[in-house]
């Protein structure tokens, strides 16, 4: 074990097996409360057809829905899918907090 500074908590935790990619959903919301600006790249929030295995369907539905949380409880951060392949999904396209731009164009505006 590592040694703990004097200030430190460590909490042990582990996420139900039916949450797919917690860190990517626990990277949401630490950034989001740091940030003013999330660049959310590789994210695919485009509407999905159903997946006919139920399971795998329910890991999605629970997936999507964290990250829809993540948006909505923070209003005060602007999320930002960059590159994003195709329109939002519509529970998430009337986010006022939720836009899309290139890679090309964000990198301009962090060199300006």
């Amino acid at each position: 074990m590592l040694d703990q500074p004097p200030r430190v908590r460590l909490y042990d935790g582990k996420f139900p097996d039916d949450i797919e990619q917690a860190d990517e959903i626990v990277s949401l919301h630490l950034a989001a409360g740091i940030s003013d600006i999330v660049l959310l790249l590789g994210f695919d929030l485009g509407e999905k057809p159903k997946n006919p295995n139920k399971l795998l369907e329910h890991r999605a539905h629970v997936y999507r829905t964290l990250v829809k949380h993540a948006i909505e409880d923070n209003p005060e951060v602007q999320w930002v899918l960059v590159d994003h392949p195709g329109a939002i999904r519509k529970d998430l396209s009337k986010k006022d907090n939720l836009t899309q731009d290139t890679l090309e164009n964000v990198l301009a505006m962090l060199d300006a």
